[in-house]
Protein backbone atom coordinates (compact mmCIF):
# COMPACT_ATOMS: atom_id res chain seq x y z
CA UNK A 1 0.00 0.00 0.00
CA UNK A 2 1.57 3.61 -0.95
CA UNK A 3 2.29 5.69 1.29
CA UNK A 4 2.25 9.60 1.65
CA UNK A 5 5.57 10.15 1.31
CA UNK A 6 5.79 7.96 -2.00
CA UNK A 7 3.00 9.40 -3.61
CA UNK A 8 4.67 13.29 -2.80
CA UNK A 9 7.73 11.12 -4.72
CA UNK A 10 5.04 10.25 -7.67
CA UNK A 11 4.48 13.83 -7.65
CA UNK A 12 7.95 14.94 -7.87
CA UNK A 13 8.70 12.57 -10.70
CA UNK A 14 5.37 13.92 -12.42
CA UNK A 15 7.08 16.93 -13.45
CA UNK A 16 4.50 19.27 -12.66
CA UNK A 17 3.89 22.70 -14.72
CA UNK A 18 3.79 25.46 -12.89
CA UNK A 19 3.04 25.57 -9.14
CA UNK A 20 1.57 22.98 -6.83
CA UNK A 21 -1.53 24.22 -5.33
CA UNK A 22 -1.57 22.89 -1.91
CA UNK A 23 -4.43 23.50 0.29
CA UNK A 24 -5.99 21.62 3.55
CA UNK A 25 -8.05 19.90 2.08
CA UNK A 26 -6.56 18.71 -1.47
CA UNK A 27 -3.72 19.12 -3.74
CA UNK A 28 -3.76 19.98 -7.45
CA UNK A 29 -1.17 20.49 -9.89
CA UNK A 30 -0.69 19.98 -13.99
CA UNK A 31 1.35 17.84 -15.87
CA UNK A 32 2.09 15.91 -19.08
CA UNK A 33 2.29 12.22 -18.00
CA UNK A 34 4.23 11.39 -21.71
CA UNK A 35 5.53 8.41 -20.40
CA UNK A 36 3.32 5.40 -20.49
CA UNK A 37 4.43 3.82 -17.58
CA UNK A 38 3.66 6.90 -15.59
CA UNK A 39 0.41 7.47 -17.24
CA UNK A 40 -0.68 3.85 -16.07
CA UNK A 41 0.46 4.35 -12.27
CA UNK A 42 -1.74 7.37 -11.91
CA UNK A 43 -5.02 5.79 -13.81
CA UNK A 44 -4.00 2.91 -10.88
CA UNK A 45 -4.14 5.20 -8.22
CA UNK A 46 -7.21 7.06 -9.53
CA UNK A 47 -9.48 3.91 -9.89
CA UNK A 48 -8.13 2.45 -6.10
CA UNK A 49 -7.06 5.62 -3.96
CA UNK A 50 -5.08 5.04 -0.81
CA UNK A 51 -6.37 4.93 2.52
CA UNK A 52 -5.53 7.86 3.23
CA UNK A 53 -6.85 9.90 0.29
CA UNK A 54 -10.40 10.37 -0.56
CA UNK A 55 -9.99 10.23 -4.49
CA UNK A 56 -8.26 11.14 -7.32
CA UNK A 57 -8.72 12.67 -10.21
CA UNK A 58 -7.49 12.60 -13.82
CA UNK A 59 -8.93 15.62 -16.14
CA UNK A 60 -7.79 16.30 -19.96
CA UNK A 61 -6.51 19.92 -20.24
CA UNK A 62 -8.80 22.34 -18.86
CA UNK A 63 -12.20 20.06 -19.97
CA UNK A 64 -14.07 17.90 -17.64
CA UNK A 65 -13.03 14.82 -18.84
CA UNK A 66 -11.77 12.10 -17.23
CA UNK A 67 -8.24 9.76 -18.52
CA UNK A 68 -8.91 6.71 -19.72
CA UNK A 69 -6.98 4.34 -20.63
CA UNK A 70 -7.35 3.76 -23.98
CA UNK A 71 -7.30 7.72 -25.03
CA UNK A 72 -4.25 8.27 -26.93
CA UNK A 73 -1.80 10.98 -25.93
CA UNK A 74 -0.54 13.93 -28.08
CA UNK A 75 2.78 15.29 -27.38
CA UNK A 76 1.39 18.60 -26.15
CA UNK A 77 -1.10 17.20 -24.32
CA UNK A 78 -1.92 18.63 -20.62
CA UNK A 79 -3.81 16.84 -17.55
CA UNK A 80 -4.86 18.29 -14.19
CA UNK A 81 -4.18 16.24 -11.43
CA UNK A 82 -6.40 16.49 -7.86
CA UNK A 83 -5.31 14.75 -4.93
CA UNK A 84 -8.45 14.82 -2.14
CA UNK A 85 -7.35 14.28 1.72
CA UNK A 86 -9.39 12.54 3.80
CA UNK A 87 -9.45 15.30 6.50
CA UNK A 88 -8.87 14.54 10.41
CA UNK A 89 -10.24 16.80 13.26
CA UNK A 90 -7.25 18.66 14.82
CA UNK A 91 -4.66 17.64 11.85
CA UNK A 92 -3.15 19.41 8.82
CA UNK A 93 -1.83 17.06 6.10
CA UNK A 94 0.36 18.71 3.58
CA UNK A 95 2.33 16.45 1.05
CA UNK A 96 5.03 19.37 0.80
CA UNK A 97 6.22 22.01 3.18
CA UNK A 98 6.61 24.53 0.16
CA UNK A 99 2.33 23.87 0.45
CA UNK A 100 3.02 25.45 4.39
CA UNK A 101 2.93 29.13 3.21
CA UNK A 102 -0.71 28.57 2.16
CA UNK A 103 -2.31 27.11 4.93
CA UNK A 104 -0.38 28.65 8.00
CA UNK A 105 -3.57 30.44 9.64
CA UNK A 106 -5.07 26.34 9.46
CA UNK A 107 -2.35 25.91 11.46
CA UNK A 108 -3.01 28.14 13.98
CA UNK A 109 -5.92 26.12 15.30
CA UNK A 110 -4.72 22.05 15.15
CA UNK A 111 -2.28 20.33 17.47
CA UNK A 112 -1.25 18.19 14.81
CA UNK A 113 0.73 19.38 11.56
CA UNK A 114 1.83 15.97 9.29
CA UNK A 115 3.92 16.72 6.45
CA UNK A 116 4.64 13.63 3.84
CA UNK A 117 8.09 15.43 2.75
CA UNK A 118 9.58 16.02 5.55
CA UNK A 119 12.17 13.53 7.16
CA UNK A 120 12.08 11.62 10.91
CA UNK A 121 14.34 13.32 12.75
CA UNK A 122 12.68 16.92 11.52
CA UNK A 123 10.01 16.34 14.23
CA UNK A 124 9.87 19.45 16.40
CA UNK A 125 6.71 20.93 18.87
CA UNK A 126 5.53 24.29 19.42
CA UNK A 127 3.48 25.38 22.63
CA UNK A 128 -0.09 24.57 20.28
CA UNK A 129 1.37 22.03 17.94
CA UNK A 130 3.38 19.11 16.84
CA UNK A 131 4.82 18.98 13.38
CA UNK A 132 6.05 15.05 12.42
CA UNK A 133 6.32 13.18 9.25
CA UNK A 134 3.14 12.03 7.91
CA UNK A 135 2.74 8.32 7.89
CA UNK A 136 -0.43 5.65 8.19
CA UNK A 137 -0.44 5.25 11.52
CA UNK A 138 -1.99 7.40 13.49
CA UNK A 139 -0.13 11.23 14.75
CA UNK A 140 1.53 10.19 18.10
CA UNK A 141 -0.29 12.13 21.34
CA UNK A 142 0.36 15.55 21.99
CA UNK A 143 -0.88 17.95 24.46
CA UNK A 144 -0.55 21.67 23.97
CA UNK A 145 0.28 24.56 26.56
CA UNK A 146 -2.51 26.11 28.19
CA UNK A 147 -3.33 29.35 26.87
CA UNK A 148 -1.17 32.69 26.98
CA UNK A 149 -2.13 36.51 27.06
CA UNK A 150 -3.16 37.75 24.12
CA UNK A 151 -1.22 39.93 22.43
CA UNK A 152 -3.31 42.15 20.70
CA UNK A 153 -3.82 44.12 23.56
CA UNK A 154 -0.34 45.00 23.45
CA UNK A 155 0.59 45.61 19.62
CA UNK A 156 -1.82 47.75 17.56
CA UNK A 157 -2.69 45.66 14.23
CA UNK A 158 -3.03 48.53 11.59
CA UNK A 159 -2.57 46.25 8.48
CA UNK A 160 -6.03 44.52 8.66
CA UNK A 161 -3.90 41.30 7.67
CA UNK A 162 -3.87 40.08 10.93
CA UNK A 163 0.22 40.65 11.54
CA UNK A 164 -0.17 40.41 15.19
CA UNK A 165 -1.37 36.52 16.19
CA UNK A 166 -4.31 36.16 18.65
CA UNK A 167 -2.78 32.83 20.34
CA UNK A 168 0.94 33.33 20.30
CA UNK A 169 1.21 29.32 20.69
CA UNK A 170 1.76 28.49 17.48
CA UNK A 171 5.04 30.18 16.96
CA UNK A 172 7.26 29.45 20.14
CA UNK A 173 9.44 26.67 19.58
CA UNK A 174 9.12 23.90 22.13
CA UNK A 175 11.41 21.54 21.24
CA UNK A 176 13.76 21.38 18.29
CA UNK A 177 14.25 19.31 15.59
CA UNK A 178 17.28 16.68 15.39
CA UNK A 179 18.03 18.08 12.00
CA UNK A 180 17.09 21.26 9.56
CA UNK A 181 14.65 20.61 7.43
CA UNK A 182 12.76 22.55 4.69
CA UNK A 183 9.60 22.55 7.13
CA UNK A 184 11.34 23.82 10.19
CA UNK A 185 12.73 26.50 7.79
CA UNK A 186 9.26 27.49 6.20
CA UNK A 187 7.50 27.99 10.04
CA UNK A 188 10.28 29.68 11.48
CA UNK A 189 9.90 32.41 8.39
CA UNK A 190 6.78 32.93 9.63
CA UNK A 191 7.03 32.18 13.41
CA UNK A 192 9.92 35.47 13.48
CA UNK A 193 7.25 37.88 11.90
CA UNK A 194 4.59 36.69 14.39
CA UNK A 195 6.61 36.95 17.34
CA UNK A 196 8.17 40.29 16.05
CA UNK A 197 4.67 42.20 15.45
CA UNK A 198 3.57 40.51 19.00
CA UNK A 199 7.07 42.33 20.59
CA UNK A 200 6.39 45.78 18.78
CA UNK A 201 4.32 48.36 19.65
CA UNK A 202 2.23 48.76 16.32
CA UNK A 203 2.72 46.86 13.48
CA UNK A 204 1.59 49.12 9.65
CA UNK A 205 1.97 48.66 6.17
CA UNK A 206 4.18 51.21 4.41
CA UNK A 207 5.34 51.22 0.58
CA UNK A 208 3.41 47.39 0.27
CA UNK A 209 5.73 46.15 3.34
CA UNK A 210 4.75 45.39 6.90
CA UNK A 211 6.67 47.42 9.00
CA UNK A 212 7.37 47.46 12.64
CA UNK A 213 7.07 50.21 14.56
CA UNK A 214 8.42 50.79 18.15
CA UNK A 215 7.60 53.36 19.95
CA UNK A 216 10.76 54.09 22.16
CA UNK A 217 12.50 56.64 23.13
CA UNK A 218 13.72 56.78 20.42
CA UNK A 219 10.99 55.51 18.12
CA UNK A 220 12.29 53.48 15.51
CA UNK A 221 10.48 51.10 12.42
CA UNK A 222 12.10 48.83 10.97
CA UNK A 223 11.34 45.94 7.62
CA UNK A 224 12.53 42.48 8.23
CA UNK A 225 13.89 40.03 5.22
CA UNK A 226 13.60 36.62 4.71
CA UNK A 227 17.05 36.29 5.12
CA UNK A 228 17.04 37.95 8.59
CA UNK A 229 14.81 34.89 10.29
CA UNK A 230 17.06 32.73 11.26
CA UNK A 231 19.10 35.50 12.63
CA UNK A 232 16.52 37.41 14.81
CA UNK A 233 14.81 33.99 15.56
CA UNK A 234 16.30 33.42 18.80
CA UNK A 235 16.21 37.04 20.29
CA UNK A 236 12.52 37.33 19.18
CA UNK A 237 11.32 33.64 20.92
CA UNK A 238 13.13 34.32 24.12
CA UNK A 239 11.77 37.41 24.20
CA UNK A 240 8.29 36.60 23.67
CA UNK A 241 8.48 33.50 26.26
CA UNK A 242 9.75 36.09 28.88
CA UNK A 243 7.18 38.88 27.95
CA UNK A 244 4.20 36.19 27.73
CA UNK A 245 4.71 32.85 29.12
CA UNK A 246 6.68 34.10 32.31
CA UNK A 247 4.55 37.49 32.45
CA UNK A 248 1.41 35.79 32.52
CA UNK A 249 0.59 38.30 35.66
CA UNK A 250 2.58 41.54 34.60
CA UNK A 251 2.62 41.06 30.91
CA UNK A 252 1.83 44.45 30.25
CA UNK A 253 4.64 45.59 32.11
CA UNK A 254 7.30 43.56 30.37
CA UNK A 255 6.07 43.81 27.16
CA UNK A 256 6.50 48.11 27.46
CA UNK A 257 10.20 47.66 28.77
CA UNK A 258 11.03 45.12 26.13
CA UNK A 259 9.46 47.29 23.34
CA UNK A 260 11.85 50.25 24.21
CA UNK A 261 15.06 48.29 24.46
CA UNK A 262 14.33 46.49 21.71
CA UNK A 263 13.78 50.56 19.99
CA UNK A 264 16.97 51.66 21.60
CA UNK A 265 18.78 48.58 19.43
CA UNK A 266 16.98 49.95 16.58
CA UNK A 267 19.80 52.73 16.02
CA UNK A 268 22.22 49.95 15.34
CA UNK A 269 22.69 50.07 11.36
CA UNK A 270 22.47 46.14 10.31
CA UNK A 271 19.08 44.73 10.77
CA UNK A 272 21.17 41.31 12.24
CA UNK A 273 22.08 43.38 15.50
CA UNK A 274 19.03 44.33 16.17
CA UNK A 275 17.37 43.46 19.65
CA UNK A 276 20.98 42.15 20.57
CA UNK A 277 21.24 42.58 24.73
CA UNK A 278 17.58 44.05 24.65
CA UNK A 279 16.42 40.95 26.67
CA UNK A 280 19.16 41.46 29.30
CA UNK A 281 18.44 45.04 29.69
CA UNK A 282 14.53 44.55 30.10
CA UNK A 283 15.23 42.49 32.83
CA UNK A 284 17.24 44.39 34.98
CA UNK A 285 14.51 47.28 34.40
CA UNK A 286 11.68 44.94 35.45
CA UNK A 287 13.88 43.82 38.33
CA UNK A 288 14.21 47.47 39.22
CA UNK A 289 10.37 48.70 38.53
CA UNK A 290 9.56 45.60 41.06
CA UNK A 291 11.57 46.87 43.73
CA UNK A 292 11.05 50.42 43.95
CA UNK A 293 7.46 50.00 44.81
CA UNK A 294 5.69 52.79 46.17
CA UNK A 295 4.86 53.62 49.45
CA UNK A 296 1.10 52.81 49.11
CA UNK A 297 1.78 49.50 47.48
CA UNK A 298 3.95 48.67 50.84
CA UNK A 299 1.48 49.94 52.83
CA UNK A 300 -1.41 47.60 50.90
CA UNK A 301 1.11 44.59 51.19
CA UNK A 302 1.63 44.79 54.60
CA UNK A 303 -2.07 45.01 55.61
CA UNK A 304 -2.10 42.00 53.38
CA UNK A 305 0.45 40.52 55.50
CA UNK A 306 -1.58 41.27 58.73
CA UNK A 307 -5.26 39.95 57.30
CA UNK A 308 -3.30 36.78 56.98
CA UNK A 309 -2.05 36.56 60.03
CA UNK A 310 -5.27 37.73 61.78
CA UNK A 311 -6.91 34.78 60.26
CA UNK A 312 -4.59 32.79 60.99
CA UNK A 313 -5.05 33.46 64.90
CA UNK A 314 -9.13 33.11 64.39
CA UNK A 315 -8.27 29.64 63.21
CA UNK A 316 -6.39 28.59 65.88
CA UNK A 317 -8.28 30.28 69.00
CA UNK A 318 -11.38 28.61 67.48
CA UNK A 319 -9.05 25.18 67.53
CA UNK A 320 -8.76 26.00 71.17
CA UNK A 321 -12.14 26.93 71.69
CA UNK A 322 -12.79 23.58 70.20
CA UNK A 323 -10.45 21.83 72.59
CA UNK A 324 -11.82 23.55 75.66
CA UNK A 325 -15.26 22.72 74.86
CA UNK A 326 -14.83 18.87 73.82
CA UNK A 327 -12.82 18.69 77.10
CA UNK A 328 -16.43 20.11 79.26
CA UNK A 329 -18.05 17.85 77.37
CA UNK A 330 -16.00 14.89 79.16
CA UNK A 331 -16.49 16.79 82.25
CA UNK A 332 -20.53 17.09 81.85
CA UNK A 333 -20.68 13.58 80.97
CA UNK A 334 -18.19 12.14 83.36
CA UNK A 335 -19.72 13.53 86.56
CA UNK A 336 -23.09 12.19 86.20
CA UNK A 337 -21.41 9.36 85.52
CA UNK A 338 -19.70 9.12 88.69
CA UNK A 339 -22.31 11.09 91.68
CA UNK A 340 -25.63 9.55 90.05
CA UNK A 341 -25.05 6.09 88.34
CA UNK A 342 -23.23 4.13 90.28
CA UNK A 343 -25.22 5.08 93.64
CA UNK A 344 -28.48 5.22 92.15
CA UNK A 345 -28.47 2.00 91.04
CA UNK A 346 -28.33 0.16 94.22
CA UNK A 347 -30.93 1.73 95.45
CA UNK A 348 -33.23 1.03 92.25
CA UNK A 349 -36.03 -1.39 92.54
CA UNK A 350 -34.78 -3.54 89.93
CA UNK A 351 -31.43 -4.19 88.59
CA UNK A 352 -33.26 -3.69 85.04
CA UNK A 353 -33.48 -0.08 85.73
CA UNK A 354 -29.76 0.13 86.84
CA UNK A 355 -28.94 -1.84 83.58
CA UNK A 356 -31.16 0.80 81.31
CA UNK A 357 -29.82 3.99 82.83
CA UNK A 358 -25.89 2.31 82.86
CA UNK A 359 -26.96 1.82 78.87
CA UNK A 360 -28.48 4.95 78.21
CA UNK A 361 -25.53 7.15 79.37
CA UNK A 362 -23.02 4.94 77.23
CA UNK A 363 -25.05 5.62 74.40
CA UNK A 364 -25.25 9.08 74.95
CA UNK A 365 -21.56 9.41 75.68
CA UNK A 366 -21.36 7.75 72.07
CA UNK A 367 -23.86 10.08 70.30
CA UNK A 368 -22.28 13.29 72.21
CA UNK A 369 -19.10 12.40 70.89
CA UNK A 370 -19.28 11.21 67.44
CA UNK A 371 -21.33 14.80 66.90
CA UNK A 372 -19.23 16.95 68.19
CA UNK A 373 -16.54 15.17 65.67
CA UNK A 374 -18.55 15.41 63.01
CA UNK A 375 -19.73 19.37 64.17
CA UNK A 376 -15.91 20.19 64.09
CA UNK A 377 -14.74 18.63 61.06
CA UNK A 378 -17.33 20.28 58.72
CA UNK A 379 -16.02 23.82 60.72
CA UNK A 380 -12.59 23.09 59.66
CA UNK A 381 -13.66 21.48 56.40
CA UNK A 382 -15.58 25.24 55.73
CA UNK A 383 -12.54 26.97 56.66
CA UNK A 384 -9.85 25.16 54.53
CA UNK A 385 -12.25 26.37 51.66
CA UNK A 386 -12.33 29.96 52.79
CA UNK A 387 -8.64 30.23 52.55
CA UNK A 388 -8.23 28.56 49.73
CA UNK A 389 -10.14 31.22 48.56
CA UNK A 390 -8.37 34.36 49.91
CA UNK A 391 -4.90 32.81 49.43
CA UNK A 392 -5.67 32.37 45.26
CA UNK A 393 -6.01 36.01 45.86
CA UNK A 394 -3.37 37.15 47.50
CA UNK A 395 -1.60 34.97 45.27
CA UNK A 396 -2.04 37.97 42.97
CA UNK A 397 0.06 40.05 44.54
CA UNK A 398 2.30 38.05 47.15
CA UNK A 399 4.69 35.79 46.47
CA UNK A 400 2.60 31.99 47.08
CA UNK A 401 5.21 30.76 49.39
CA UNK A 402 5.24 33.94 51.41
CA UNK A 403 1.18 32.96 51.60
CA UNK A 404 1.79 29.54 53.01
CA UNK A 405 4.44 31.05 55.44
CA UNK A 406 2.40 32.98 56.64
CA UNK A 407 -0.76 30.81 56.96
CA UNK A 408 -0.16 27.24 57.03
CA UNK A 409 1.83 26.65 60.12
CA UNK A 410 0.02 27.94 62.68
CA UNK A 411 -2.86 26.53 61.52
CA UNK A 412 -1.62 22.93 60.82
CA UNK A 413 0.30 23.11 64.76
CA UNK A 414 -3.39 24.19 65.99
CA UNK A 415 -5.27 21.45 64.14
CA UNK A 416 -2.47 19.04 65.15
CA UNK A 417 -3.03 19.75 69.14
CA UNK A 418 -6.64 19.46 68.46
CA UNK A 419 -6.63 15.95 66.98
CA UNK A 420 -4.36 15.33 69.66
CA UNK A 421 -6.73 16.30 72.43
CA UNK A 422 -9.53 14.68 70.78
CA UNK A 423 -7.97 11.15 70.23
CA UNK A 424 -7.34 11.58 74.26
CA UNK A 425 -10.74 12.69 74.94
CA UNK A 426 -11.92 9.59 72.71
CA UNK A 427 -9.97 7.36 74.63
CA UNK A 428 -11.69 8.96 78.01
CA UNK A 429 -15.34 8.48 76.41
CA UNK A 430 -14.23 4.43 75.04
CA UNK A 431 -13.39 3.48 78.53
CA UNK A 432 -16.53 5.44 80.71
CA UNK A 433 -18.63 3.08 78.03
CA UNK A 434 -16.60 0.18 78.52
CA UNK A 435 -17.59 0.74 82.37
CA UNK A 436 -21.21 1.49 81.90
CA UNK A 437 -21.48 -1.53 79.34
CA UNK A 438 -19.86 -3.44 82.33
CA UNK A 439 -22.19 -2.27 84.65
CA UNK A 440 -25.21 -2.80 82.68
CA UNK A 441 -24.39 -6.27 82.01
CA UNK A 442 -23.55 -7.32 86.01
CA UNK A 443 -26.95 -5.80 86.92
CA UNK A 444 -29.21 -7.04 84.48
CA UNK A 445 -32.40 -8.91 85.84
CA UNK A 446 -31.36 -12.75 84.67
CA UNK A 447 -27.85 -11.91 86.48
CA UNK A 448 -29.36 -11.42 89.47
CA UNK A 449 -32.15 -14.06 89.14
CA UNK A 450 -29.17 -16.81 88.67
CA UNK A 451 -27.21 -15.26 91.58
CA UNK A 452 -30.10 -15.74 94.09
CA UNK A 453 -30.98 -19.79 92.54
CA UNK A 454 -26.99 -20.69 93.19
CA UNK A 455 -27.15 -18.91 96.47
CA UNK A 456 -30.42 -20.82 97.73
CA UNK A 457 -28.93 -23.86 95.95
CA UNK A 458 -26.03 -24.29 98.25
CA UNK A 459 -28.09 -23.24 101.29
CA UNK A 460 -29.87 -26.50 100.73
CA UNK A 461 -27.14 -28.69 99.88
CA UNK A 462 -25.33 -27.32 103.35
CA UNK A 463 -28.39 -28.17 105.60
CA UNK A 464 -29.03 -31.58 103.87
CA UNK A 465 -25.42 -32.65 104.89
CA UNK A 466 -25.55 -31.52 108.48
CA UNK A 467 -29.01 -33.32 109.31
CA UNK A 468 -26.97 -36.47 107.52
CA UNK A 469 -24.30 -36.35 109.65
CA UNK A 470 -26.25 -35.79 113.26
CA UNK A 471 -28.24 -38.49 112.27
CA UNK A 472 -25.44 -40.62 111.80
CA UNK A 473 -23.53 -39.95 115.23
CA UNK A 474 -27.39 -40.99 116.97
CA UNK A 475 -27.66 -44.78 115.43
CA UNK A 476 -23.61 -44.57 116.61
CA UNK A 477 -24.77 -44.03 119.98
CA UNK A 478 -27.55 -46.92 120.17
CA UNK A 479 -25.29 -49.12 119.08
CA UNK A 480 -22.91 -48.79 121.46
CA UNK A 481 -25.57 -49.32 124.33
CA UNK A 482 -26.08 -52.87 123.07
CA UNK A 483 -29.67 -52.06 122.12
CA UNK A 484 -31.08 -53.69 118.88
CA UNK A 485 -31.75 -51.48 116.42
CA UNK A 486 -35.73 -51.09 115.62
CA UNK A 487 -36.79 -53.13 118.46
CA UNK A 488 -39.38 -52.71 121.10
CA UNK A 489 -38.59 -50.47 123.87
CA UNK A 490 -36.12 -48.31 122.50
CA UNK A 491 -35.82 -45.08 123.98
CA UNK A 492 -33.12 -43.24 121.94
CA UNK A 493 -33.65 -39.49 121.05
CA UNK A 494 -33.65 -38.51 117.76
CA UNK A 495 -31.41 -35.78 116.43
CA UNK A 496 -32.76 -32.53 115.93
CA UNK A 497 -34.13 -32.06 112.36
CA UNK A 498 -34.84 -29.46 109.69
CA UNK A 499 -38.48 -28.59 108.90
CA UNK A 500 -38.06 -30.58 105.68
CA UNK A 501 -36.79 -33.76 107.46
CA UNK A 502 -39.56 -33.68 110.29
CA UNK A 503 -42.16 -33.30 107.87
CA UNK A 504 -40.53 -36.59 105.87
CA UNK A 505 -40.17 -38.21 109.49
CA UNK A 506 -44.12 -37.58 110.52
CA UNK A 507 -45.25 -38.44 106.82
CA UNK A 508 -43.00 -42.19 107.69
CA UNK A 509 -44.21 -42.77 111.30
CA UNK A 510 -48.28 -42.42 110.13
CA UNK A 511 -47.41 -44.75 107.44
CA UNK A 512 -45.61 -47.49 109.86
CA UNK A 513 -48.85 -47.08 112.37
CA UNK A 514 -51.26 -47.64 109.61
Amino acid sequence: MMTPSQLADLVRRSEPQGEIDERHDALSFAAALGEPALRAEWLALAHTPPSFAAGISIKIGDSDGDLEEDRPVAPGDRFQIRIAKRLAADILLLFFSEGYADNADAHSAVGHVRVADMPTGGTFTTYRTRFETWTKDAPVPFAPLEKLPDPRAYASDFTQLNVVPQDIRPWLLGAAPETESAMFAAWRLFAVRKLLASLADRVCIEEGQVIYAFSGPPACKVAVEDADAPTLFERVTEGAVWVYAEGLRDADTRHLLLANEWARTGRKPAMAEMGQGSLESAKGAYSAYVKAGSKETLKALAELRKSIVDETQKISQRAQDLIGAMWKDVAVAAAPFALKIFPDAGKAETGFIASGLAIGAALFLIFSYAMQWHINAKWFEQQNNARDIWKSQLNLVLDPNEVDALSDPPVKASVKSYKNVRGWVGGFYAILVILLVLFAFSNRPGAAASVDSAAASTAIRAGGADASARFKQAVGARGASGAAPGGPGVAAKAPPSTPATSAKTQATGQKVTR
